[in-house]
């Protein structure tokens, strides 16, 4: 009994010092109060990071909940009041909204929801923003109506006006400080709008579109010398004042039987109010209209 118990003391006294700061002393050095703040002040800072991580990943997994949930578009009274074009507008261009093919509109740009912070306000603002895309956005010069973008011709975002890209071809033009009521069929700003030959063929419709994409400059001539140049594109900054011009061609698919929608129309409109991102009224005169066109099934059916 006697030696097991040497043994152990052996033993546990080699812990001792192996364990003490130094050599010969059995008692280990307190911390300092300075090392009992700081290594609190870790262990908040880890515990704080660590719930700041929590939270931050909470508001992204609400945002992304928001983002999926379906929005009914609903005509409300309040957005009703917004596309209300103002009496002085309509007092101003009377005389044009008194001829035939004329009109005016006022189109809302939708809201950048990612700029908002507050997880609660997100789900106004994506339903604020489905009864604009349903009801608020675009217009359709060939059916004289409001329609999504889907079916339309012209649309806005808070700094740009959209030409339609669905099942048509727009070219748009930024043309300056005119007056609506004097451009017509022999106006040069215009011309290119009815010279442009669209395509029959896919292949055809999709090379137009790409280059149209881009921007394609086109020089006015005076006696040989360049005067103006205009770029045609599917969208233009929007100038408030400027007149602006566009040529909207339908396709439908080969031998379909056209609808009210399947026109091709050349049309000038003016940006006459942009109260911020309240929205941008815009009055309009039709220059020419025919029908639209047929989508031919084979290649190298372009009438180019």
């Amino acid at each position: 009994m006697l030696v097991g118990s040497r043994r152990y003391c052996i033993v546990l006294l080699s812990v001792l010092v192996a364990c003490s700061p130094a050599a010969g002393q059995g008692v280990p050095t307190q911390p300092s109060t300075d090392d009992i703040v700081r290594e609190n002040l870790e262990r908040r800072m880890n515990t704080m990071r660590n719930l700041d991580v929590l939270s931050r990943r909470t508001a992204s997994e609400k945002r992304e909940a928001a983002k999926v949930m379906y929005f009914r578009p609903e005509l409300t009274s309040e957005l009703k009041e917004k596309l209300g074009v103002t009496p002085s507008v309509l007092a101003v261009y009377s005389e044009l909204l008194r001829q035939q093919g004329t009109g005016a509109v006022r189109l809302l740009a939708q809201e950048d929801c990612e700029k908002i912070r507050k997880v609660s306000r997100l789900a106004a603002c994506y339903q604020e923003n489905a009864n604009i895309r349903e009801f608020a956005n675009a217009y359709s010069f060939r059916e004289n109506r409001r329609a999504v973008f889907a079916r339309a011709d012209i649309a806005v975002t808070s700094q740009y006006l959209v030409g339609g890209r669905h099942s048509v071809q727009t070219l748009l033009v930024d043309i300056g400080k005119k007056e609506v009521i004097r451009i017509n069929g022999d106006s040069p700003e215009i011309a290119f709008l009815f010279n442009f030959r669209p395509a029959s063929d896919a292949s055809g419709i999709d090379a137009q579109f790409e280059e149209l994409k881009t921007g394609l400059t086109v020089a006015e001539l005076d006696e040989g010398r360049v005067i103006h140049t205009f770029s045609y594109s599917k969208a233009a900054k929007i100038v408030p004042g400027n007149v602006y011009a566009i040529r909207s061609i339908s396709y439908r698919p080969e031998g379909s039987e056209p609808l009210a929608k399947d026109a091709d129309v050349v049309v000038v409109f003016k940006v006459v109010e942009t109260p911020g991102e309240e929205g941008t009224t815009l009055v309009w005169k039709e220059i020419l209209r025919n029908p639209g066109m047929e989508m031919k099934s084979g290649q190298g059916n372009d009438e180019n």
